[in-house]
C-alpha cells in the first residue's frame, strides 16, 4: 500500500472550519521503493536504502549513528496508535544499538531534543524492549520489557505502542515479527504531549553499519476493535483431533476452555492445544473415528482479545484421512521436447476420486529415488491437480496448480512413480515403460501418458496409453481417453512343472484373499500345499502330488478373490485346467533383426521376433534363449495365442518386449544358430540366420530383418527367410510382410553317410528331421534291432551322428535298415536303406568334375559338382578344390569341401556352392539335396583357368581347363550358363567332352543329372552316332551330336569331315590326330565360323591312315532338326 501524509493546509482549514482537530497520519510500507515521497524523510537518507523487498535497510559505511525522520502533525486529542517491524541481523550491545522516536521535538534525532523512544540494544544478555524519554540530551530509562528477548544473532519484531490522552503508554510485542501483539509493559508520563516527529536512529560498528531493517510504520489514531471473532476454518487431523482457526487473536482463558467445545452434542475435548498466535486451537477427542464420517462441534462463549464476544457457532468436519487410490496418478508428462502444445517441461497430473477436497500437504511425491513434500493446495472433489516445478507455474493459468521448488526428473524410458501420504503409506504407484505409449511415434516426446479409467485401480500398463488430444496432453482436464470401462477380470494356469502351476491374474491382486483352500482340484485328489506371492499378479503354486501332462483336471473354487483395491473378482466357481508341456514348434523364430545399421526407419536395435503358434496363452518365464555368446534367461511375460513378443531389446518402443536376465550381446551379421529353449531346457525352435539368404543383394548391407516365410516349414531356413518388404526395414512384433507358402516338403532320405569314428555313423539327410522326435528312429541289421545312439545336429536338422557300439562294418558295402525316420514338417514316419562298408576308398581317380559355374550373373554365385564314376565309394572329407595348371599340376589357393565325413556312392553326384539358396532359385533342374554349402570356392577368372581336384597330400586327381571357347558358340552371352561335362568316362581336358548347359534349366542343373549327359552310343560299323537325328537348339534334348570312330589299329592319324547334302565340306572336326583304337566327339551344329549351320541333312566321312599308308574310311547321314 503506498503511503499516505494527511499534511496539506486545505485539509487543516476545512478541518478547522468544520470544528474538528487537526490531525494527520503516517503510513509507510517502503512500497514505491522512495524515501523522498509519501512522506518525506530527512536526516541520513543517503544511508538509507529501500532494498528489493521493499524494506528499509541502513547502508552505511564504517562506525558511526544515522538517523532518518519524518512529521506526524497527529493531535493529542485522542489515543494514538504508533507501529513498527525491525530487524536487527546481529546480537545487539552498547555499540549496535537503535532507537524508534515516537515523538521528538526535533526532526535531527542526533542532537538535543525532547521526547518519547524506544531502544533495542545494550550490553549482556539482557536485550529487551526499553521505554526511554529523552528531555535535551538526558535520556530516563521510564519502562522495561521482558529481558533477553531480542538478544539472539539475528532479532525481529513487531511492536504497537498505544497513549491514550491522560498520558498513559501501553507497548505490546509480537516477537515472531508477525501481528499477534502481547503486552511488554506499560507507564504513564505527561512531560511531553505531543512533540510533531518521528523516526529511527542507528548506533553501529562497521560490521554491522548494512544490518538495520524497518518496515510497516505507521502513526495514526487508535481505532478500537468492534468486531466479534470469527471461525473462518475447521479440519479434521488424525482421528480424535480437530484444528480450528480464527480471523483475530482470541482471549486465552475462554478458548482455552474445554467445556466451550462440545462435540456431536456430549463430548467435550479431553485436552487443547493453542498455538502461539492464539488464533489456532487443536482439540483433542478420546474415540476413535470412523474413516469419511461427519463430527460437529459446537463453539459457545469466546471473545476475542478486546473482549468481543464470538456468535455461538455448530460446524460440521469431514474426518477423512489420505487411503489407497483416493488419490490416483492420472498424467504423466516424462519427455516435453519436442513440445506438440503443452509448456515444456514434466509434470504429474493426480486426480481426486473423491466427493470432497484433499490437501496435498498431507501427501508426498516419490518419482524414482527422490521425494518431494507437497504444498497445502485443495484438489476439488473429482478434480484435478497439477505437480511441476515452480518456475513453470506462469504456464498453467486457471488450474488447480501445486509446484515445488525442485520437481524430480521422469526417466523417458520409465521409472516409480508413487504417491504416499506423510506416514509413508502408499496411496498410488505406477512404474511405467516406455512400451505404454502404444505408439512409436508419440513416445519420442511431446505426449502425455494418460490413464483410461481412474477407478480401474489394478490393471497396469493396460489401462495407460499415449494422449490422442491434438496438443499432446490435457493437464488438468479430463483426459482425452477416458472411459468408464473396466478391464474385467481373468485368472490362467500356467504349469511350470509337475508339481508346481503360476496363477496369474491380468490385475494386481490381494494376495490375502487368496486361500487355498477354496480350490479343490479333482474331488480333492489333489490339493494345493503352498502359495507364494512372485508378483502383485502372479503366485506359485506347489501341488501335494504331480499333475499329469495332457490330463485336464477340474478346479471347483468356492472362495472370493479381491484386485489391489479390494473390489471382488467374478471367478468362476468351476475351472479346467490341462498341464501343458512346450513342445518343438510351439513358438517360432520368425523374424530376425541382426544389423539394422544402417537405419531404414525402425531403431537400430537388433531384435528376434517370436510367435506363438498355439491357440492358448503360452507363459515364457525359464526359458532361454541363445544365439552366440548371449545368454537369456526370460522372465515371466505370456505370449498370447497367435501373437508376437521381441526378445534381445529392453528399451526397443513397442509393447511386446520379453523380459530377460543375462547379457544380448548381439547378432552375428553374417551367420548366427538362434535356439530356443523350454523351462525343462527342451529345444523349442532353432533359426539359422545367413546374410546369403537375402535374395535381394542391397538388403545384406544392413537395416532390413530377415522374416521367415512360411511358418508350417518349421525346420526349414534355406528357402524359408528372406528380406522383409516393409518399407520400414521390418515388422518387428507384427506379423510378417512376406507370407509365402513353400511346398510341402518331401520324405527325408539318406542321401550321403559317413563315419567320424570306427562306430559313428554319419547321416546327411534330405529333409529336415523332428528333433524331438528322433529317439523314435530305429536301426536294424539283418532283421535284428541294434543298439544305437542317435544325437541331432545342433545346427543342421538334416545331419544326424549314429552312435553303434561294435558296429564293425565289413570290406563290402552293406544294407542298414533305418524305421522310423521322422519327417519335421509333415509328422510322418517313413523308413530307408542305409548302404555302409569299413571306409570309402582315399583313391580319387574315380572323383570327377561334372560341372562348373565360372561366370555367374551379376547376382549368381558360383559353383561346381563332383561325381564319382568309379565302383567304390569315395571318402570326401580330405579333398580339396585348388586353382592349378596343366603342367606343374600345383594346388592353389585350395579350399577343404567338407570337414565332416562324407562317402560318395558310385554314380552319385555332389554340388558345391557359397549360396545354395541362391543357387536352387536360379536353375530349375536343380536338387538341393545334392548340393552343400562352403564358405568359398577357387574359380578362374572369365578369360579362363585351370581347376583341379586334390587330395589332402595335395595330388592332383583331375584337372579341367575351362574358358568361354567350350560353350555352345551361338549363344548371345555365357553369363550364368554352366560348362557341363558330357562323358565322365572321357578326359576332362578334352574341349569336345564340354558344352554349355541346356536352356531348358535356365543353363544349369547343380545336384542333378547333367542336361547335356550322354547315356552311350549305338554301334554301328567304324563310325558310330549317339541319334541319327539331333537338335542343337539349347532344349536339353538331343542338342550335341556324339561321334565315335573305331579304328582298325591303334596309332593312326584321323581326319573327320562334316559335309552338307551338295557335298560341301561345312566343318572339321578332326584333322590328322594322333589316335588309339578309337575316336570320341561331339558336333554341336555349327560350321567352321561358329554359326548354326541349316537344318537338314548331313554327312560325316572318316578318313585315317597309318604310318605304312594303310588307310580306313566310313561315312554316316545325319539329320540336324530344329523346333518349328
Amino acid at each position: 500500500m503506498l503511503p499516505t501524509v494527511f499534511t496539506t493546509f486545505m485539509a487543516a482549514a476545512l478541518y478547522a472550519l468544520a470544528g474538528c482537530a487537526l490531525h494527520a497520519q503516517v503510513q509507510e510500507s517502503f512500497s514505491d521503493g522512495d524515501l523522498h515521497h509519501n512522506p518525506v524523510w530527512s536526516g541520513d537518507t543517503a544511508r538509507f536504502r529501500v532494498n528489493s523487498a521493499y524494506t528499509l535497510q541502513l547502508q552505511a559505511t564504517g562506525a558511526d549513528t544515522s538517523y532518518i525522520s519524518t512529521p506526524h502533525m497527529l493531535s493529542a486529542n485522542g489515543t494514538r496508535q504508533w507501529d513498527i517491524w525491525l530487524r536487527l541481523q546481529f546480537a545487539p550491545s552498547d555499540n549496535n544499538f537503535l532507537r524508534w522516536y515516537l515523538l521528538s521535538s526535533s526532526p535531527n534525532l542526533k542532537g538535543a531534543l525532547n521526547g518519547y523512544y524506544i531502544r533495542i540494544g545494550e550490553n549482556g544478555n539482557n536485550d529487551g524492549i526499553r521505554f526511554y524519554r529523552q528531555n535535551g540530551n538526558q535520556h530516563t530509562l521510564l519502562a522495561s520489557g521482558s529481558n533477553g528477548t531480542l538478544a539472539a544473532n539475528d532479532n525481529t519484531v513487531r511492536i504497537r505502542v498505544l497513549r491514550d490522552p491522560g498520558g498513559s503508554f501501553s507497548i505490546y510485542a509480537d516477537l515472531s515479527g508477525n501481528y499477534v501483539y502481547l503486552s511488554e509493559t506499560s507507564v504513564s508520563d505527561t512531560v511531553f504531549i505531543n512533540e510533531p516527529y518521528t523516526g529511527i536512529w542507528c548506533k553501529y560498528t562497521a560490521g554491522n553499519s548494512n544490518r538495520f531493517y524497518a518496515d510497516d510504520i505507521r502513526v495514526k489514531f487508535f481505532e478500537p476493535d468492534m468486531d466479534k471473532p470469527r471461525l473462518v476454518h475447521a479440519e479434521a487431523g488424525s482421528s480424535g483431533q480437530l484444528k480450528l482457526r480464527f480471523n483475530e487473536a482470541m482471549e486465552t482463558v475462554s478458548y482455552m476452555n474445554p467445556q466451550n467445545y462440545i462435540l456431536n452434542g456430549i463430548t467435550v475435548p479431553d485436552s487443547i492445544r493453542a498455538d502461539v498466535s492464539q488464533q489456532e486451537v487443536r482439540l483433542f477427542f478420546a474415540p476413535v473415528w470412523a474413516q469419511e464420517s461427519i463430527q460437529q462441534l459446537g463453539i459457545y462463549g469466546l471473545q476475542d482479545l478486546a473482549g468481543n464476544p464470538m456468535q455461538d457457532t455448530t460446524v460440521s468436519v469431514l474426518y477423512a484421512h489420505p487411503e489407497p487410490y483416493g488419490l490416483v496418478i492420472n498424467e504423466i508428462m516424462a519427455d516435453p521436447a519436442p513440445t506438440i502444445g503443452l509448456p515444456g517441461c514434466e509434470f504429474v497430473e493426480l486426480y481426486n476420486r473423491k466427493n470432497y477436497p484433499q490437501d496435498l500437504a498431507a501427501f508426498r511425491l516419490q518419482i524414482g529415488n527422490s521425494t518431494v513434500s507437497l504444498p497445502a493446495v485443495q484438489v476439488p472433489a473429482k478434480g484435478y491437480a497439477l505437480i511441476f516445478a515452480q518456475a513453470f507455474l506462469p504456464y498453467f493459468p486457471g488450474l488447480v496448480t501445486a509446484p515445488v521448488h525442485t520437481f524430480p526428473a521422469i526417466n523417458n524410458s520409465g521409472t516409480l512413480i508413487l504417491l504416499k501420504d506423510t506416514s509413508e503409506q502408499h496411496i498410488h504407484e505406477i512404474r511405467f515403460q516406455s512400451s505404454w505409449y502404444l505408439d512409436p511415434v508419440k513416445d519420442d516426446g511431446g505426449f502425455t501418458l494418460e490413464q483410461k479409467n481412474p477407478d480401474d485401480l489394478c490393471s497396469g500398463s493396460a489401462n495407460w496409453a499415449a494422449s490422442a488430444f491434438t496438443t499432446g496432453g490435457t493437464p488438468g482436464f479430463q483426459n482425452s481417453l477416458f472411459t468408464q470401462d473396466a478391464l474385467p477380470a481373468e485368472v490362467r494356469w500356467i504349469f511350470t512343472d509337475s508339481l508346481h502351476a503360476l496363477l496369474c491374474f491380468n490385475k494386481k491382486t490381494d494376495v490375502q484373499s487368496i486361500h487355498i483352500n477354496d480350490f479343490s482340484i479333482d474331488n480333492g485328489t489333489i490339493y494345493i500345499t503352498s502359495l507364494q506371492a512372485l508378483t502383485e499378479d502372479t503366485f506359485l503354486l506347489t501341488f501335494s502330488e504331480a499333475v499329469q501332462a495332457g490330463k485336464e483336471y477340474t478346479v471347483v473354487f468356492s472362495g472370493q478373490i479381491s484386485d489391489c483395491a479390494g473390489m471382488p473378482y467374478n471367478i468362476p466357481g468351476m475351472m479346467y485346467i490341462r498341464r501343458y508341456v512346450p513342445a518343438f514348434g510351439d513358438v517360432l523364430i520368425t523374424e530376425i533383426m541382426a544389423d539394422p545399421d544402417p537405419q531404414v526407419q525402425l531403431p537400430a536395435q537388433e531384435y528376434i521376433e517370436l510367435f506363438n503358434t498355439r491357440d492358448h496363452p503360452v507363459n515364457l518365464e525359464n526359458w532361454r534363449l541363445q544365439t552366440g555368446t548371449s545368454q537369456l534367461s526370460f522372465g515371466n511375460y505370456t505370449l498370447m495365442p497367435k501373437s508376437y513378443a521381441l526378445a534381445g531389446p529392453k528399451q526397443y518402443d513397442t509393447l511386446s518386449v520379453v523380459p530377460y536376465s543375462g547379457n544380448f550381446n548381439g547378432i552375428s551379421n553374417e551367420t548366427a544358430l538362434i535356439q530356443l529353449y523350454g523351462p525343462q531346457q527342451q529345444l523349442i525352435h532353432k533359426a539359422l540366420y545367413d546374410v546369403q539368404m537375402f535374395s535381394e543383394a542391397p538388403k545384406k548391407d544392413g537395416g532390413w530383418s530377415q522374416e521367415m516365410l512360411d511358418y508350417s516349414r518349421v525346420c526349414t531356413d534355406q528357402g524359408n527367410r528372406d528380406g522383409s518388404r516393409d518399407p520400414r526395414g521390418g515388422t518387428p512384433a507384427l506379423p510378417n510382410s512376406r507370407d509365402t507358402v513353400l511346398a510341402a516338403a518331401a520324405l527325408p532320405r539318406a542321401v550321403y553317410r559317413g563315419f567320424t569314428e570306427p562306430d559313428t555313423l554319419l547321416l546327411y539327410f534330405s529333409e529336415a528331421l523332428h528333433p524331438q522326435n528322433i529317439q523314435d528312429m530305429s536301426l536294424r541289421r539283418q532283421g535284428i534291432d541294434m543298439n544305437v545312439k542317435i544325437i541331432p545336429d545342433a545346427m543342421d536338422y538334416t545331419l544326424l551322428r549314429v552312435e553303434i557300439p561294435g558296429l564293425q562294418p565289413t570290406e563290402q558295402l552293406e544294407s542298414l535298415e533305418l524305421k522310423n525316420i521322422a519327417a519335421c514338417e509333415n509328422d510322418t514316419y517313413t523308413k530307408d536303406t542305409i548302404h555302409i562298408r569299413k571306409s570309402g576308398s582315399d583313391n580319387l581317380s574315380d572323383l570327377k568334375w561334372n560341372e562348373i559355374l565360372f561366370d555367374p550373373r551379376s547376382d549368381g554365385k558360383p559353383y561346381i559338382e563332383w561325381i564319382n564314376a568309379g565302383d567304390e565309394p569315395i571318402e570326401l572329407k580330405n579333398v580339396y578344390s585348388c586353382l592349378s595348371d596343366t603342367q606343374l599340376r600345383l594346388c592353389t589357393n585350395g579350399v577343404q569341401m567338407l570337414n565332416t565325413s562324407l562317402w560318395l556312392l558310385p554314380g552319385e553326384i555332389i554340388a558345391f556352392s557359397t549360396d545354395p539358396l541362391s543357387t536352387i532359385r536360379e536353375y530349375s533342374c536343380s536338387d538341393a539335396r545334392y548340393i552343400r554349402r562352403v564358405p568359398k570356392l577357387p574359380m578362374p577368372t572369365l578369360s579362363g583357368g585351370a581347376l583341379g581336384i586334390f587330395s589332402s597330400g595335395l595330388e592332383a586327381a583331375e584337372l579341367v581347363y575351362v574358358d568361354a571357347s567350350l560353350q555352345l558358340p551361338f549363344l548371345s552371352s555365357t553369363d550364368g550358363v554352366a560348362l557341363e561335362r558330357i562323358q565322365p568316362g572321357s578326359s576332362a581336358l578334352e574341349p569336345g567332352n564340354w558344352t554349355s548347359a541346356a536352356e531348358s534349366c535356365n543353363f544349369g542343373s547343380p545336384g542333378a543329372v547333367n542336361s547335356q549327359y550322354m547315356a552311350g552310343f549305338i554301334p554301328e560299323g567304324t563310325l558310330s552316332v549317339s541319334n541319327d537325328i539331333f537338335s542343337p537348339d539349347s532344349d536339353g534334348y538331343e542338342d550335341l551330336l556324339g561321334i565315335r570312330c573305331t579304328l582298325p589299329q591303334p596309332g593312326m592319324l584321323l581326319s573327320l569331315h562334316i559335309c552338307d547334302e551338295l557335298g560341301r565340306r561345312v566343318r572339321t572336326l578332326c584333322s590328322n590326330c594322333p589316335s588309339g583304337p578309337s575316336w570320341e566327339g561331339t558336333w554341336d551344329g555349327s560350321n567352321t565360323q561358329g554359326e548354326k549351320c541349316a537344318i537338314g541333312p548331313y554327312v560325316l566321312i572318316m578318313e585315317a591312315f597309318d604310318a605304312q599308308g594303310h588307310k580306313s574310311r566310313a561315312r554316316r547321314t545325319v539329320v540336324l532338326a530344329s523346333r518349328l
